[in-house]
């Protein structure tokens, strides 16, 4: 501390036993300063995508979970105001130091994949930990589930790729955690106008399970990224120019008879003149996680059924 010049004015914080703010410099009379350190956990690990069985970099924190008694001790409170994370190397490797006792461990994945010229995020929104699952509580109106951590503090999982409870022991030794990411299944979307012919320009949301939002396709297809069929997802499409929209209901694991979705996509209006314009009659939808392709082709001319994949739409004929 020798030597080192000390902040002035009213809102100066002086350490204990440190010199008064008029005293500039201590280059006389060095202070002696002890500061009490508590000895957390340390715990190692990898975030991994099984399908490749390689790590996949992420951001990785902790949230203690309600009840942790460890949490109020000096030292171990730092969860009430900063919540920050750190990273894994680039094969997702991490160490990190935490409090003892249980607590939720996040990932969030950092990895871009390329999909049809686009980079995405390929994995599933983290969902609830199997073994704790009354931990957790899911928000039908968000799609997502949610973690009350210690101190009331809400984690939100639609940002996270993978969590897990882990109860730490305080002199247990370091600990090592595997965090498994999951891709869900995969869908192929195939657009056409209502005459038959491939559309491009089409801006599209809900093509991925995360991040981003919404893309401009760059072909007259599609892939639907991260699904779950438990969850089915609701896609958008807009062609601005040619004020052509409509929307989708994709679950992941179709198999469709081509005469089983013929349904037209519904008017989206655009703007402040809601011009009725012929609107885009054709879509294919092809899962391709699972084996085989099972096309599903809506035809103009052709009597509308209720489509097998747009089961839960509003927006589908009855």
């Amino acid at each position: 501390m020798a030597g080192s010049p000390l902040p002035a004015g009213d809102n100066a914080t002086r350490l204990p036993g440190a010199a008064p703010p008029d005293r500039a410099v201590l280059d006389d009379e060095p202070v002696r300063i002890d500061v009490e350190l508590h000895k957390g956990v340390v715990v190692t690990g990898r975030v991994v995508d099984p399908q490749t069985g390689k790590g996949v970099q992420a951001g990785i924190r902790f949230a203690p979970a309600p009840g942790n008694k460890f949490f109020e001790k000096p030292g171990f409170d730092s969860y009430k105001s900063d919540h920050t994370m750190g990273s894994t190397d680039k094969e997702g490797r991490f160490r990190l130091v935490t409090i003892p006792g249980r607590s939720l461990l996040m990932a969030q994945v950092h990895f871009r994949e390329q999909v049809d010229g686009n980079e995405v995020c390929p994995f599933k929104m983290a969902v609830a930990d199997p073994d704790h699952k009354e931990l957790f509580r899911y928000d039908k109106d968000d799609g997502m589930w949610l973690f009350t951590a210690a101190n009331n503090g809400i984690e939100f999982l639609g940002i996270e790729h993978a969590v897990k409870i882990v109860d730490l022991k305080e002199d247990g030794g370091e600990v090592n955690v595997e965090l498994k990411l999951d891709r869900g299944k995969t869908a192929s979307i195939k657009i056409e106008d209502a005459d038959g012919q491939p559309l491009t320009g089409v801006v599209a949301s809900g093509t991925t399970g995360g991040w981003p939002t919404s893309l401009k396709l760059k072909a007259a297809t599609a892939r639907v990224l991260a699904l779950d069929p438990e969850n089915p997802r609701r896609l958008v499409f807009l062609h601005p120019e040619k004020k052509l929209g409509g929307t989708a209901v994709v679950r992941g694991d179709e198999r469709l008879d081509p005469r089983s979705c013929e349904r037209p996509l519904r008017e989206l209006r655009v703007g402040s003149r809601p011009e009725r314009r012929d609107l885009d009659h054709r879509m294919s939808i092809s899962p391709t996680s699972s084996g085989g392709k099972s096309p599903c082709s809506t035809r103009p001319g052709v009597p509308e059924r209720r489509a097998a994949s747009s089961a839960g739409d509003p927006t589908a004929p009855r």
